[in-house]
């Protein structure tokens, strides 16, 4: 979805400036190598929740403690009734048999998901005036000045440039170094 992906980087962009921080941008799944991150921002789209990467990034996340701050950055993201529940259980939402969830099993999931949504979603949208950019650019660099570590979660899968091609499937993390 090329509007995630613009949508990730517009974000990064903003938090970068407004922090004067390295923001880095990771593809891969969250595995260990969280270092100085302690806070995940899981960028939710349209979609998010069906990708098996975000999914294992998620998991992954809080197996390792890192807080998770969900970002709505479209408004045609559908939180979970419980039709989506009962799919998740299902299998009918995420192949349990999908090698990017690993030994994740869909309970895991599951719960990964429960438990980001315990907290209200912050709103974020590139096509805010800039009063309003500027505002939300504000709110989420006072996160990140009060020593929170940021790695923004996408479901999104872009082109990379070269020196990424490496990269892959759909993370979007930003690491405040």
């Amino acid at each position: 979805d090329p509007e995630a992906v613009s949508t990730c980087q517009v974000l990064q962009l903003l938090l970068a400036q407004a922090t004067g921080a390295h923001v880095l941008v990771l593809e891969d799944v969250l595995e260990g190598n969280a270092c100085r991150t302690t806070t995940v921002v899981a960028v939710l789209t349209r979609g998010v929740l069906q990708n098996p990467t975000f999914a294992a990034s998620l998991c992954s996340a809080q197996a390792q403690g890192l807080g998770v701050v969900p970002v709505n950055c479209d408004s045609e993201f559908c939180f979970p009734a419980e039709a989506f529940w009962e799919a998740l259980q299902g299998g009918r939402i995420l192949d349990p048999a999908d090698p990017n969830l690993a030994e994740l099993s869909v309970k895991a999931v599951e719960a990964a998901y429960r438990m980001m949504f315990q907290d209200i979603a912050k709103v974020f949208s590139v096509r805010s005036s800039q009063r309003i950019l500027d505002a939300q650019q504000d709110h989420a660099a006072g996160e990140v000045r009060s020593g929170w570590s940021l790695r923004l979660e996408a479901g999104a899968e872009r082109q990379l440039p070269a020196e990424e091609a490496a990269a892959k499937d759909a993370m979007r993390p930003i690491e405040h170094v």
